[in-house]
């Protein structure tokens, strides 16, 4: 009966539920030294490679999350607590950035051992726009819609610049991120496109940046060589409640149009070119001007 009601409460409180989740992961992580986080920008794959990972046999904690710069994740935090009332949850990636957080502010001088970070990268438009129809889970006046026509296109297209405006670049949370909390910056030496992924050594972390396009043909080599795993068989994520806006999703990039300056902003990156060669850039601008006249 206590369980019971404890469940209910931690659907319920928000301030609960944060508890709970967060007693919950110290005592799991207090049993294992070392850790290995996936740590990027949100909407790159990165579930099913927590999932990957986390059915493996691995001595260590393994954390997934996309924040762990102090203002990012109190950020982030209120948005969750904003929208509990309609989730009646917090996400795991939350409850990690928080942990982690607290473990950065003691000092690397009590960890026993580096930690490993994987970082993915994934096409930025596509990435832009997953993220985007992921966060209309909240509105559903537009999971509801059934007429698709071009008032909702101009509707949804409207909100998405304003949500993700021209100047809005997912891979500038190398900087954010990656650079301002670890002192990191992946674009000092080259990275090799073809081969899909870099291992890049530091004094207190170990990092691995692994390309989402070519994660099926890299992984096991590249996860070979970073944690010493002998076989990995990828694992899809858990996309559940994500159906209703994974169709809008679908439906808007078969009829929504991108203005071609949109993309030459984010294409034409410094960033975007030393992760992506020029044939796959090109590849990129050939998915969404074809599939936006389809």
């Amino acid at each position: 009966m206590k369980k019971q009601l404890m469940r209910w409460l931690v659907t319920r409180n928000f301030y609960l539920a944060r508890f709970y989740q967060n007693q919950r992961l110290s005592r799991e992580s207090a049993q294992l030294a070392d850790k290995i986080l996936i740590y990027q920008v949100g909407k790159v794959g990165s579930t099913s490679l927590y999932n990957t990972l986390k059915s493996t046999d691995l001595n260590a904690a393994i954390y997934h999350l996309h924040f762990l710069q102090p203002a990012a994740v109190k950020r982030i935090t209120n948005h969750y607590k904003s929208v509990f009332k309609k989730s009646h949850t917090i996400d795991q990636h939350v409850i990690h950035s928080q942990y982690l957080r607290r473990q950065l502010d003691r000092g690397f001088e009590h960890s026993p051992s580096k930690w490993k970070i994987i970082t993915l990268i994934r096409d930025p438009i596509a990435r832009n726009l997953s993220s985007f129809f992921h966060e209309l889970r909240y509105q559903p006046d537009f999971l509801t819609t059934e007429n698709f026509d071009d008032l909702v296109i101009s509707r949804i297209t409207k909100q998405y610049f304003q949500q993700y405006p021209y100047q809005y670049h997912p891979f500038d949370w190398f900087d954010s991120e990656l650079g301002a909390v670890f002192g990191i910056d992946p674009f000092a030496t080259e990275f090799p496109h073809e081969k899909g992924y870099k291992i890049y050594t530091y004094n207190h972390v170990d990092l691995l940046i692994l390309k989402l396009e070519k994660l099926s043909e890299c992984a096991q080599v590249a996860l070979t060589e970073f944690l010493n795993i002998e076989k990995v068989s990828l694992k899809a994520a858990n996309k559940g409640n994500q159906s209703k806006s994974g169709n809008l999703y679908k439906k808007f990039k078969q009829q929504a149009t991108l203005p071609t300056d949109y993309l030459d902003t984010i294409y034409q990156c410094p960033k975007v070119k030393h992760f992506y060669s020029h044939a796959e850039i090109d590849k990129f601008y050939c998915q969404w001007t074809q599939s936006v006249s389809a």
